[in-house]
Parts: structure tokens; C-alpha cells; sequence
């Protein structure tokens, strides 16, 4: 049986699923899904900045930081792609490696003096969400990130909903929006900051590096069975929730990182599932092959 502590760790990382894997399907239906890497690494040295400004690790200042540090991220990867003959993969790695790299070195020289631990940047403290304090809502007391994740859960729901028809016009053809007269600039921008928000909301719970992978990794398991939106998200949804349930009490028995563990469980789940249906494909191929020369 799940203790309360349990709960709180497991409603957390599934608000981290809910919201990153909103903004994966968009990445991913772009072929942008390196995009969401080059944001997670790059919104570092806006976050270490926010802090440096403000005093603070959370709230307001530490989101307009992530979001200014993703607007330019986004904006120095399209400069340098367009101004160029270097290729959009490769000003990814240019820029977000820079911006990466940068932010560590602040990172080291902020965090020698005050309580900004690299690691949980980095790797994120998902088993310490109990401890945070707690924000009254509707009566509830929620763990304070908890809180944050479920407000970025529904700025970013509430765009995505606002802008769907838009966002999916855009990730199929950015000639075809141009086209209709949509804002194409204005769209990506949009959506470039609402996965900075997502992302930077999942920051300090599972961290730079494995945020990626709730991206990823939910989006790409729904394409396996549906292509509709619904259908993607919703399913990606039921294997993070399965996959989270699994890992909290494992990472409990054996003080394992639960955020690793969930990626690492998804991954499993994807593998399984993908080799089962190619199998499955492959075997449906050759009996209508050998249909096929029968009746011949």
C-alpha cells in the first residue's frame, strides 16, 4: 500500500508526464523532438540568473527566466540555421551545448555560496517533493512543486487547446501556414515558451537531463497505436501513469532514482510493445504473401 509521501511523489511525477508530454506531441510532430533537449539544457543559465536576480529558486522569476532563456535558444538555432549553410541538427547542438556549458559554470559559482545543489538540477529530487512546503488549494494541501506543476499543467493545456489547429498546421507544413496567413514566427515563439514552462515546472523534480525523456517517450509510445491527438496523448498518459506506479515503490525498496526509473520502465514498455507489433506486422505480411502465390 502506498503511503501519503508515495502519493504526493507519484501525483508530482504523473503532473511532470501530463505537461511534458502535452508539448512532446507538438515536438515530435514536427520532427523537432531535439528541440526539447536543446530547451532543457539551454534554459539552465536563465534559470541561474533568475535566481541571482531574485534570491529565489522558485515562483515567477525562476519561469520568466526559463522562458526568456528558451526564446533564445530558439532564436539563436533559427538565425543560425538560416544565416548558414549549417544544418538545423547541428545549430542545435551549437547552441544548446553553449548555453549548457554556461550554465553549469554559473551553476558552480552560485551554488558554492547558497543551497543550488548541481545534481538536483540536473538529475532532479522527485523523492523530496513531501518535504516542500505546502500550498493551500481548495482546502488541500498540495507540496508546493506539486502545485506548480498542475498551474503549468493548465497554462499550457489552456494554449495548446486555444492554438491546436494552428500548432498541428504549422508542424505539418510551415509553407502551408505561411500560406493561410497564419503567424508562423508568432506560433513557434508560442510554442517554444510553453515547453520552456512545461519544462521548467518538471526542473527541480526530475531534473536537465531526464526531462527529455517525458518529452519523448509518452508521445512516441501513443504513435504506436493511434494517430490522433487524443488518442496519442491519452495512451502515452496510461503508460507514464503505469510506468509511475511501478517505479515509486521500487525507488523506495531500493533507493534507486525514481525519475530515472520511470524513463527506464518507458523505455522497456516502448521496446516490448514495438517489437511485439512489428513481429505482429511482419508475420501478417508473409500470410498475405503466401495468400498471395497460392492463388496465383
Amino acid at each position: 500500500m502506498l503511503t501519503q509521501d508515495a502519493i504526493w511523489i507519484s501525483l508530482s511525477a504523473f503532473a511532470v508526464a501530463a505537461t511534458c508530454s502535452l508539448m512532446g506531441y507538438y515536438l515530435t510532430l514536427r520532427k523537432q523532438s531535439l528541440f526539447g533537449d536543446a530547451l532543457s539544457h539551454s534554459l539552465l543559465p536563465g534559470l541561474v540568473l533568475a535566481f541571482v536576480i531574485s534570491g529565489s529558486i522558485g515562483g515567477l522569476p525562476m519561469l520568466i527566466g526559463a522562458i526568456v532563456a528558451g526564446l533564445l535558444c530558439s532564436f539563436l538555432i533559427e538565425e543560425i540555421r538560416n544565416q548558414s549553410h549549417i544544418k538545423e541538427d547541428t545549430s542545435m547542438g551549437i547552441v544548446f551545448t553553449s548555453m549548457f556549458a554556461l550554465g553549469v559554470l554559473m551553476l558552480s559559482q552560485v551554488g558554492a555560496n547558497v543551497h543550488l545543489d548541481t545534481q538536483c538540477v540536473l538529475f532532479g529530487e522527485l523523492l523530496f517533493v513531501p518535504l516542500e512546503d505546502s500550498v493551500n488549494v481548495l482546502g488541500i494541501n498540495f507540496p508546493e512543486p506539486t502545485a506548480q506543476l498542475i498551474l503549468s499543467f493548465g497554462i499550457v493545456s489552456l494554449f495548446c487547446k486555444l492554438f491546436h489547429k494552428e500548432f498541428i498546421i504549422l508542424a505539418f507544413h510551415e509553407g502551408v501556414a505561411k500560406s493561410l496567413g497564419l503567424p508562423t514566427k508568432f506560433l513557434h515563439y508560442l510554442m517554444m515558451a510553453l515547453a520552456s514552462i512545461a519544462i521548467v515546472a518538471s526542473f527541480e523534480l526530475v531534473g536537465a537531463i531526464l526531462v527529455i525523456g517525458f518529452l519523448i517517450l509518452p508521445p512516441s509510445f501513443g504513435k504506436l497505436f493511434f494517430s490522433t491527438f487524443k488518442g496519442i496523448y491519452l495512451s502515452g498518459l496510461a503508460m507514464s501513469a503505469f510506468s509511475i506506479v511501478l517505479a515509486i515503490p521500487l525507488s523506495f525498496s531500493f533507493n534507486l532514482n525514481p525519475a530515472s526509473l520511470i524513463i527506464v520502465l518507458q523505455f522497456l514498455i516502448f521496446v516490448v510493445v514495438f517489437t511485439i507489433k512489428y513481429l505482429s506486422s511482419t508475420r501478417n505480411s508473409q500470410n498475405l504473401s503466401a495468400r498471395g502465390r497460392h492463388h496465383a
